[in-house]
This record gives structure tokens, sequence and C-alpha cells, in this order.
């Protein structure tokens, strides 16, 4: 029997690599597991070589990298139609060589080029939103002279089967909208991550952060509140992983080191206990739920999708962004804890199974929308 085809559209800046774009090799990789065939259309350059690596087709797509079409700049707007025109004709010769596929799209451009080019071969076209919508896309669109290139996102919805949010917050957001009233075919489908649970180590006064480093995720207020709670502890640690590239790194600090990018954050932070997200808006953090499926105790802001995965004094603690003092007493309070932390380290793991499991949300959630 022929598998099914499923291309997974998520065209950013070739620079980039964050959850969303982790998201789709996961996604890919189960959907394998299912007589799927998967195929992930990006520009990014880290996703086009993860995609090889773990035996994942993957076509480079063209991107513009001019996104900006506010202010003074709206005059060059004929360009950008212009190069959606050279778009659609891209996907369009695209689904041609992968005919009856089903197009799930994740990005803005591809929102318009990819859908009209879908809908005039009569292909299923999903839309997945990974906080795009409210954190730039959909900016000002319900100001009838303001963000056009929304205003057409928002006129080519109706072709999509099915236009699926991956938090409650951005379905929320979506939904708040004057412009979208007429938009009926939403869902919210929570990201997952797969179920590699290792037992939970026992406290040792050890922090750690997974994402990109930069001021946005408060890198700045941890590594305040960790000095400051270095001063009363000596034994703590707080080990950072990710992309520190576009991050300007501060004197060395007792207790801090900075690891970059790793191929397999499971078994870099298996020895950990508390894990710390004080970023200032998220969607759904993949590091987040991969913290939860570990076991891991957890500090977070409430912002974005998080208060959906964290109940504050139940399964991990949250704080407001850009607070440094409630941050450190975050900290102080687990620190001092074990058996604290390792409840907190059990229920998150809980929620994981509840409602996290990426096998469960594909075979129940993911795949009915393939079938229907």
């Amino acid at each position: 029997m022929k598998r099914k085809e499923i291309l997974l559209i998520r065209n950013v800046d070739p620079d980039a690599y964050g959850g969303g774009e982790v998201y789709q090799l996961q996604l890919a990789k189960e959907l394998k597991e299912y007589n799927i065939s998967p195929i992930i259309v990006t520009s990014s350059k880290k996703l086009l070589v993860e995609a090889k690596k773990h035996n994942v087709s993957a076509i480079e797509a063209p991107y513009n990298k001019r996104q900006n079409w506010s202010g003074k700049k709206i005059i060059l707007m004929p360009l950008y139609w212009r190069w959606q025109r050279r778009l659609r004709k891209w996907y369009k010769q695209l689904f041609l060589e992968h005919t009856g596929a089903t197009i799930d799209v994740q990005s803005r451009d591809d929102w318009i080029a990819a859908t009209v080019a879908a809908k005039r071969l009569q292909l299923k076209v999903i839309w997945t939103d990974h906080a795009d919508f409210r954190n730039w896309v959909l900016n000002n669109v319900d100001i009838w002279y303001k963000n056009f290139i929304a205003k057409k996102v928002l006129k080519c919805a109706k072709y999509a089967y099915k236009i699926i949010f991956v938090s409650n917050y951005d379905y929320s957001y979506f939904r708040s909208l004057k412009s979208t009233k007429h938009i009926e075919n939403t869902t919210v489908l929570y990201n997952g991550v797969k179920d590699a649970f290792k037992k939970m180590p026992a406290a040792k006064q050890k922090l750690y952060y997974i994402g990109r480093i930069e001021a946005s995720k408060g890198i700045n207020e941890l590594l305040e509140a960790f000095v400051r709670v270095k001063k009363r502890f000596k034994n703590i640690t707080l080990d950072l992983y990710g992309d520190d590239s576009k991050f300007r790194q501060p004197t060395k600090i007792d207790g801090v080191t900075f690891h970059g990018q790793v191929d397999d954050n499971i078994n870099a932070v298996s020895d950990y206990d508390i894990f710390v997200l004080p970023s200032y808006m998220e969607g759904l953090s993949l590091s987040m739920l991969e913290a939860s499926m570990m076991g891991k105790a957890i500090i977070a802001t409430g912002v974005g999708g998080t208060p959906e995965v964290i109940k504050n004094g139940k399964n991990g603690i949250l704080i407001r962004p850009k607070n440094v003092d409630e941050l450190e007493q975050a900290i102080l309070k687990l620190v001092t804890n074990q058996k604290l932390c390792k409840e907190y380290g059990t229920a998150a793991r809980q929620i994981y199974q509840e409602k996290f499991d990426l096998k469960k949300i594909i075979k129940d959630q993911f795949l009915p929308l393939l079938d229907d």
C-alpha cells in the first residue's frame, strides 16, 4: 500500500532553529511510524541538516528575508506581491510532484502562497500556528489601513481544512480579533514531546535552561537571581544550553556554564533537578514539555501557554517576567526543600502523561485530521 505523504512547511529565516523547527523534526519522525511519508519544507539551514541526519526527507524552500512592510516601507508592497506570485508558482510545481499529499503550513508567507497553490490542485491544507499569529503576524490586523499581508492571510484561512493552535492562550487571542470572527475551522492541538523518561535524580541544587540564549528569554534576570542565591548556597550551579551567538556573555560568573547547542537535550540534562524558563513571551515551550516529561521541578514565567502546563504550587512555580526578586525566591524555595522539588517533578510528569505525550497526540488527534 502506498504511503500517505504530508508536506510540513515551516519556512523561516535560514538561521532560525527554535521550538517550532525542532517540533517539525519530532513530528516527522513519529509520523513515519504510521505508514506516512513526511517531507519537511523549510529554509532553516540547521533543520535541513538535522532532517538528513535523522533520515527524514527535506526540501529547501525559497525565503524572502524582508519581512517588515510597515511604515514607509508600505510603498514597496508591490514587490511583496510579486514575491508571492513567484512563491505560489514554486509551490504549485512542488505539489504537482506530490499529488495527493496533505499540506501542513506553519509560516506566514506560505499561509498565502502554499494555501492558494494547494487549493487550485484540490489538496487538503492544514495550518499550524506556533504563536506567530499572536507575536507578529496579526499585529494591528483589526486596523483597516494596517497590515495588509495579515488581511490576505485571513482571507486565505477559509481554504484551510483546519487551523491548529498549540495552546488555548493562542486560540483565545485569535478568537478575540474582530477580523477572525468569520473563521470557524479552528482547533487546539498541544505541542508534545516523545516520552524518554529517566529516573529523576536526587536533588543536587543543579539548575538548567535550554533555549535561545537572548535577552527576551530572561537570561539577564536569571543570571542576576542566580548570583544572589549563589552567595548563600555555594554548591548551586546553573547550566545554559542553546545558541548564544546573539547574547553578550558577562564576565565569568562562578557556577554558571554556557554550553552552546547540543545534539541530545535529554541526555545533556538528565542529571539536573530544576528547570528554569524566565521568558518574556512563549508559545508552548518544547524545553518545558521535555522537563515535565523527565520529572523536573520547573520555575517559569506565566506567559503564553505556560500556565496550561505549570500550575503554580502544584507542579512548579510561576513568576512574573522581568522580576528578579520573584525568580530569586522561587530558586531559593526549591533548593532549600528537596521534598517539594521532588513533589513538583512527580506532578509535572503526571501532567505530561495526561496531555503532552507526542505519541498520544498524534494517534488520537493529528492522524484523524489527515483521515477525515
